[in-house]
């Protein structure tokens, strides 16, 4: 056997000895081999690549959503912006009518009044706006036919006052989408008790009837019997109030009132506000409504045999919730962030019910990014960027840093795409097609005759490349397939007829060369 026959077969069994070692390594570190050529390739495509873009602008939008709707209604209207893929996306709700239309800020419209309103959503990239006529109608009226009380009998002590509530327990009517519910009370004796402020007052011992009627059908009517005992209802003896000086706005303190007697519950108590747009009161508890002072006074409803009368509570001050900390982020496939791509920013702040929650979104580069006002970030052009939140009425701030891919850097999708094409046109197809080149040069060495030789290389060719693919069914995570036994033939077959090309054309320089020495 020739020297270089020698040479050519060593290397053609190794070649295929690292062929079917590969073929037999397991999933994880086959695909970690194809990721390295890929991050390769990728970067190559970056540092090559222009950070270049097409931003598309809005051209048109369309509201989705009824086009009536009933007083007191809610309902979310979905902007469509056409195309679908343009590069921001951040709009606005608005409305001319808002005596009609109380519009949100993530499209629910509520329905105030009867009249046409106009809902308007507008781009904030180019100002391209659609607009929604909506004709608000008064509820159709759906009277009562049947009315059900819960109580039928009542008993009191002499001298208290009961919410009407209490006494009737629930009240029920059908249709179940009934909307007039309005009830009238009255006593068939005014002398033992009286009503007011949905109260019954008990003067006197004895038995009263509490006549229920409907307002809007005369027929619906129910009488509860209501007996005022002897035994006389305790009475305060004073009232003094406990206030907590930490009042907040949207947040609610216990009051407690001392009424110089541990046995008295559930007296009726009234209360005298100074100015009621600072503090509320209800149920044992004051409210922040806004920022300020007011004076507060407390007072039983019930006046037998007299009115009894806190002292009055002034400079009781309400503060606003102050901003104690405020977090930024984004939602979104942070890796994949390229020119032209979007990223949805959030914030978090701490306490959640902050009084003041206005924040405003910038960018340090407003050439590379582009920062919506309610926190869209449209990435522009590659570079480092810092996306800031502040919060207006402190001033406090939140930064979040990012970086900003070329527009030609594969995203994860493209990695995928490409390291699968990897595996199958390098690792497979090329590998083959080496081996195609080294398998010729063997048997393109032996004495053989060209017909032999054509024989053997592709049928032996073939074999080898199928039976790497059936090897792929022994490792863990592999898998063999008829698409990649056609790659792996297809390879090798390429290798020869390359090496066929190549002699064919060595052996016309040759033949030239000869009869070029014979003239």
């Amino acid at each position: 056997m020739k020297k270089n026959t020698i040479v050519y077969l060593v290397l053609f069994v190794l070649l295929n000895a690292f062929i079917f070692a590969e073929a037999l390594m397991p999933g994880d570190d086959s695909s970690s081999q194809s990721d390295s050529i890929t991050n390769i390739i990728n970067n190559a495509i970056a540092n090559a690549g222009k950070d270049e873009f097409e931003y598309i602008h809005p051209t048109k939008v369309t509201i989705d959503g009824p086009t009536e709707l009933y007083v007191g209604d809610t309902h979310q209207y979905r902007a469509v912006i056409t195309p679908t893929n343009v590069t921001n996306y951040s709009r606005s709700y608005s409305t001319s009518t808002s005596d009609i239309l109380l519009i949100s800020p993530q499209g629910f419209v509520r329905a105030v009044k009867p009249g046409t309103g106009v809902l308007r959503v507008t781009c904030d990239d180019n100002g391209v706006f659609g607009e929604i006529n909506i004709i608000v109608k008064a509820k159709p009226v759906v009277l009562p036919t049947e009315m059900t009380v819960t109580n039928n009998e009542f008993e009191v002590n002499k001298g208290c006052a009961t919410p009407l509530s209490t006494i009737t327990g629930a009240i029920t009517f059908k249709p179940e989408d009934c909307n007039k519910k309005y009830l009238t009370y009255e006593l068939d004796d005014n002398v033992k008790g009286k009503i007011e402020n949905d109260y019954f007052y008990s003067y006197e011992a004895g038995n009263v009837n509490l006549i229920i009627k409907s307002k809007h059908n005369e027929s619906l009517t129910h009488t509860i019997s209501i007996n005022i005992s002897t035994e006389e209802a305790l009475k305060p003896a004073k009232i003094e109030a406990t206030i907590d000086n930490n009042n907040f706005v949207k947040r609610s303190t216990d009051v407690t009132l001392d009424f110089g007697n541990t046995d008295i519950k559930n007296v009726p108590i009234g209360v005298e506000i100074a100015d009621r747009s600072i503090l509320s009161y209800s149920n044992g508890k004051i409210t922040g409504l806004k920022a300020g002072k007011t004076s507060i006074r407390f007072y039983t409803i019930f006046d037998m045999p007299e009115r009894i009368y806190s002292p009055l509570y002034e400079n009781i001050e309400v503060k606003n919730v102050e901003l104690e900390k405020i977090e930024v982020g984004a939602s979104g496939v942070i890796s994949d962030f390229k020119s032209g791509t979007t990223l949805k920013m959030y914030y978090k702040i701490s306490p959640s019910d902050v009084t003041e929650k206005e924040v405003q979104w910038s960018v340090d580069n407003k050439e590379r990014a582009y920062v919506s006002s309610d926190g869209v970030l449209v990435a522009l052009k590659q570079g480092h960027i810092k996306v800031t939140a502040t919060h207006m009425a402190s001033n406090m701030s939140a930064t979040y840093e990012i970086d900003i891919l070329k527009a030609s850097t594969l995203t994860g999708k493209d990695r995928e795409n490409l390291a699968i094409g990897v595996r199958k046109k390098i690792g497979h197809f090329g590998l083959f097609a080496l081996d195609g080149i080294v398998g010729f040069l063997y048997f393109n060495s032996l004495m053989l005759s060209k017909k032999k030789r054509d024989v053997m290389m592709f049928s032996i060719g073939a074999g080898l490349a199928i039976t790497a693919e059936l090897l792929q069914l022994i490792p863990a995570g592999r898998s063999c397939q008829i698409s990649d036994m056609v790659i792996n033939v297809l390879g090798f077959y390429a290798g020869l007829l390359v090496s066929l090309i190549v002699l064919f054309i060595i052996k016309k320089i040759k033949s030239k060369k000869g009869e070029k020495n014979e003239n």
